[in-house]
């Protein structure tokens, strides 16, 4: 399944709240009947783009050939990581950080502009100066916040954090700069600069050899190296060129319409998550009103940003020419289906293709798939650049 795939379902499922009543429909007329709902299709919904998005010229993003070669670099040699024979360095000033070392470190982070306020718990979460053990981490696994590149903005322009440990020596401290993502889950921080100050505990390095088919295909299950890396070139260069685009998008307003839809759903996702499924149209209407208020700016926030986030991916959309048939659908949920259905009865209690299509919403599926068509043409919409 695709990041996106993955990102849209789990939002899905974790939810909780808020919206317009008007949106509470289909139910049964007996109160006491079990209450059923339906939701509007928000890909039928229309509206002019230009109404709701100052978007940027396609040809005019740059993405950075270094992001995706990072990634596809790693993604082959984590496969040698697994069996890598390792040198442990504990002493101050016995190794050096290098690419691929795992470091144990120490770090604290605040906006690097104090006149940007966070909540307490956003900025615990940027430290770990409580643990007695440090953090691990792998320099080149893109775990941290990586570079930050945005002609809009230079100013903000930062490497990697990963990237910024390299050459520090163990027992060695210095402060650093990472701008986080305009995509970053957390909205609160994407596009802030934060000053991490780190410490190097302890550098672990593995000794590498050269990475085989044999050992590719056993790992991976593709045939050779070659073909492994195309893949991942592929997608690698779609899901950043993705962020590149939107990282420049700018929304003009929200859409009310697509807005009041989404903050239904999460309503209703959380009824179900708290009350169960088998609930009559009053008590249904009774949980949607003790829950509304106390959920209802939670819902409003996520709400928006899947709203703005499904506007932009129209603009992609109707740039790249990217349309889906009732025969590509079927081949696609075919395809998701064989190399999921084991999960999906095991995780959500799925037992068939139309109980799947239930559970996820035939609309979001079909979005996932278009998303997934679409990050493999844009790359050729944008420019690539070293």
């Amino acid at each position: 399944m695709t990041f996106f795939k993955k990102t849209a379902r789990f939002l899905a499922v974790t939810l909780v709240l808020a919206t317009s009543v008007s949106l509470l429909a289909a139910c049964k007329s007996d109160s006491n009947d079990v209450y059923t709902k339906e939701f509007p299709d928000v890909n039928e919904i229309e509206y002019n783009i230009s109404e709701y998005l100052k978007a940027p010229k396609l040809s005019d993003i740059k993405l950075r050939k270094s992001r995706i070669d990072n990634s596809v670099n790693y993604a082959l040699v984590s496969i040698l990581l697994q069996k890598a024979e390792r040198t442990a360095y504990k002493e101050a000033n016995s190794a050096q950080v290098a690419l691929y070392d795992t470091v144990n470190l120490t770090f604290t982070g605040v906006p690097a502009d104090e006149s940007v306020e966070l909540d307490d718990m956003i900025l615990a979460s940027m430290s770990n100066a409580s643990s007695s053990s440090g953090t691990n981490l792998v320099i080149g696994s893109g775990s941290f916040i990586g570079e930050y590149y945005n002609e809009k903005d230079p100013s903000k322009n930062n490497k990697g954090f990963e990237e910024q440990l390299v050459g520090m020596n163990v027992g060695e401290s210095k402060d650093i700069l990472v701008t986080f993502p305009d995509t970053y889950a957390e909205k609160s921080l994407c596009s802030v600069v934060v000053k991490f100050s780190v410490k190097i505990n302890s550098i672990d390095r593995p000794t590498l050899g050269e990475l085989t088919d044999e050992a590719c295909k056993a790992y991976t299950g593709y045939e050779t190296v070659e073909a492994y890396t195309e893949y991942l070139e592929e997608y690698y260069s779609g899901v950043y060129a993705y962020d590149a685009v939107y990282g420049q998008c700018e929304i003009i307003k929200e859409c009310k319409e697509i807005v009041d839809v989404y903050v239904d759903k999460y309503i209703h996702d959380n009824i179900i998550y708290s009350y169960g499924e088998s609930l009559t149209q009053k008590d249904y209407e009774d949980a949607y009103e003790e829950l509304y208020d106390s959920i209802y700016d939670k819902a409003y926030s996520w709400a928006v940003s899947i709203a703005n986030e499904r506007i932009i991916l129209k603009y992609l959309f109707d740039n790249c020419s990217i349309t889906l048939s009732e025969e590509e659908f079927d081949e696609m949920f075919a395809t998701d289906w064989e190399d999921n259905k084991d999960a999906y009865k095991s995780n959500y209690g799925i037992e068939t293709k139309e109980d799947a299509i239930e559970y996820f919403g035939r609309d979001e599926l079909e979005l996932s798939y278009m998303f997934e068509k679409m990050i493999k043409v844009l790359p050729d919409h944008i420019s690539i650049v070293e």
